[in-house]
This record gives C-alpha cells, sequence and structure tokens, in this order.
C-alpha cells in the first residue's frame, strides 16, 4: 500500500483534482482511499445518526446497500494524527490523503495564485510538484530549480503518473 497527499491552501481545488485523479486510477487497475483533513464538521447520514454521536456514541456505523459510513467521534480528545488514521483504512494500493498540508509524506500542492497565499512547495522539501494553471514565470523557474514539476489542472493523466512514481510506502509512513 502507498501513499500520497494533495495539498493546498482551503479553496485552492484539492478535491476537483482528486476526483478526476480517481477514474484514471480506476482505469488503470488502482484501487484507491481517500483520507480528507477538513476544519469543518462532516456530516453523515441523517440528523439521527448526527445524534447518535451528539449523545456520547464513539463509533457510529451507517450502512446501505452501496455505502459504509464508519465515524468515530473524539469529542474533546486531541483529533487523531495521520498515522493512525491510516491505519484504519482496509488493504488497497494507494491512499490519496488530501489536506493535512504540514505532513511529512510525499505531497503535491495545488495552488491558486487568486487566493494570494503563498507557494508551500519553495520551501517543503516533501512537496514533490505543483499543480497550477497560472504562476509567475520567476517561480516556475524556483521550482524547476528545485527539481520540482508544475503541472497545469488538466493534466490529470500526467500527474497521476507522477503521483505512482513519487509515493511512499504505506508502512514506512507509519512506523
Amino acid at each position: 500500500m502507498d501513499i500520497f497527499g494533495i495539498a493546498g491552501w482551503s479553496g485552492s481545488g484539492k478535491t476537483t483534482l482528486i476526483t478526476a485523479l480517481l477514474p484514471v486510477f480506476t482505469a488503470r487497475g488502482v484501487v484507491v482511499a481517500t483520507v480528507k483533513h477538513t476544519h469543518h464538521h462532516p456530516g453523515f447520514g441523517g440528523p439521527e445518526d448526527l445524534a447518535l454521536g451528539e449523545s456520547g456514541a464513539v463509533e457510529n456505523v451507517v450502512a446501505s446497500p452501496r455505502r459504509l459510513i464508519v465515524v468515530h467521534e473524539h469529542g474533546q480528545h486531541p483529533q487523531p494524527a495521520l498515522p493512525g488514521l491510516l491505519k484504519t483504512i482496509g488493504v488497497v494500493d494507494l491512499i490519496l490523503v488530501e489536506g493535512f498540508k504540514f505532513s511529512p509524506h510525499p505531497r503535491l500542492e495545488v495552488w491558486d495564485e487568486a487566493l494570494a497565499e503563498p507557494l508551500l512547495a519553495l520551501a517543503d522539501s516533501t512537496i514533490k510538484a505543483v499543480v497550477a494553471d497560472s504562476m509567475e514565470p520567476s517561480m516556475r523557474r524556483e521550482l524547476a530549480k528545485a527539481g520540482k514539476p508544475c503541472f497545469r489542472r488538466q493534466d490529470v493523466a500526467d500527474i497521476a503518473g507522477f503521483i505512482r512514481r513519487n509515493c511512499m510506502n504505506l508502512y514506512q509512513f507509519i512506523c
């Protein structure tokens, strides 16, 4: 099992990129799981499901003919670290991690000039590439000098190939 991350500032297009990558990986026979970090309170199911967690249940499972959702409530305890979260995933070929932009696993950065946020890849050696549609030429030169390719958002097949060549073994990461 391998791990690779898609990082970037909020609103940069991480989820959009992942949803474009998933069919490419699937067509190549790669079984993918995703782990997403969010600062929002994610919902699942209906109000009754949420009430179970809010009432004190530590874990809630919602099953349907097409989907199984397991929600573990950690309440006032610290948010679980990425290695602990990864241990809960079944056997797949690749785990795409969305967010966790400061975690030390290999990642690519989705960057949007319009957000006016800094480009993390210039200072972070674990970011291996950047996905951006527009960027100042000087920034592109800095990335090239650091050996970090820059892809356009529509280069999904090339991005998927890059990810597969630059993954980290999951057990290497969590141990």
